[in-house]
C-alpha cells in the first residue's frame, strides 16, 4: 500500500472554496434582485411616457 492511502484527507480548502462560491452567490442574488427592480422601474417610466405621448397624440399639444 501506498502511504498517503492512510493520511487524513484536509478539506479546508474545499470548505474555503464552497463559502466563497456561496458568498458569490448570494452577491449575485442582490443583483438579480436590483436588476429587477431598475427594470420595473424603467418599465413605470416607460408606460408614463406612453401614456403622456397617447395623450398628445389625442388631445394635441
Amino acid at each position: 500500500m501506498r502511504d498517503y492511502d492512510h493520511q487524513p484527507i484536509d478539506h479546508s480548502a474545499c470548505r474555503d472554496r464552497e463559502y466563497e462560491l456561496l458568498e458569490h452567490n448570494r452577491y449575485l442574488k442582490g443583483q438579480i434582485t436590483y436588476l429587477q427592480e431598475e427594470l420595473a422601474d424603467t418599465e413605470n417610466k416607460l408606460n408614463e411616457a406612453r401614456r403622456k405621448l397617447q395623450e398628445i397624440d389625442e388631445n394635441g399639444i
